[in-house]
């Protein structure tokens, strides 16, 4: 059985979601993507610098766009192509390189 999207809570996304696929598969793809462009401008700030804060790449985001930014990372980390550190709870969130930066999409 298909299941489709509720129109309501992803409309811009209903023209993007395929007849022949699964919602999970949907929100896979989707994630894919979202990865890709986070990767793209993780590279290049870090040719300008070794150490990225999460903070500066989460600056003026809502909450929804924060946690979806955090979660990717979480992705990125899980594909080892960043590495992430805080010193202690409630403190920055560091940024580093992975050893599978470079060798990702």
């Amino acid at each position: 059985m298909i299941r489709r999207p509720p129109r309501s809570t992803l409309f811009p996304y209903t023209t993007l979601f395929r007849s022949d696929e699964t919602y999970e598969q949907f929100e896979e793809r989707v994630l894919n993507k979202r990865a890709q462009l986070m990767l793209y401008i993780i590279q290049r700030q870090f040719q300008r610098q070794n150490t990225i804060k999460f903070s500066e790449v989460a600056r003026n985001q809502t909450r929804k766009q924060v946690a979806q930014k955090f979660y990717t990372f979480l992705v990125l980390k899980k594909q080892q192509a960043v590495e992430l550190y805080q010193e202690e709870a409630f403190s920055e969130v560091l940024i580093t390189r992975g050893p599978k930066l470079d060798a990702l999409y």
